[in-house]
């Protein structure tokens, strides 16, 4: 009877046993698949954050680019608006010799009629 509560207790430690291995593969198999999808998540992420930096650097570029556009832009405006108030400032001082010439003018007009009403007053 002893050898048989020993058999009956082997059996029991050995189904126990195979039980015991049976969840430890079943937790084995849950962690390696746990592993994976963290893997293939981490390869995502990380092609992610590539694509991140490379369109960052994109951008980066674009900006440069774009405010060195806008300077020259500027630049240009600056000259133009140089050279606009060079060619006012010509025709203000033309504008104003053609002024006095014309005040002149007026002057020498009315002394002309002056002299001819003298001249037939005389008459």
């Amino acid at each position: 009877m002893a050898y048989a509560a020993e058999v009956q207790r082997v059996d029991e430690l050995t189904v126990a046993s195979a039980k015991r291995n049976q969840l430890h593969a079943e937790e084995l198999a849950k962690a390696e698949e746990r592993r994976a999808k963290e893997e293939h998540i981490d390869k995502d992420l990380r092609g992610q954050i590539d694509a991140t930096k490379t369109e960052q650097v994109e951008l980066w570029r674009r900006i440069a680019e774009l405010t060195d556009d806008r300077d020259k832009e500027l630049q240009r405006a600056d000259e133009l608006s140089a050279s606009l108030a060079s060619v006012l400032r010509k025709h203000a001082v033309e504008l104003t010799d053609w002024a006095k010439k014309l005040v002149n003018c007026k002057a020498a007009k009315s002394l002309e009629v002056e002299c001819k009403r003298s001249a037939y007053a005389d008459l």
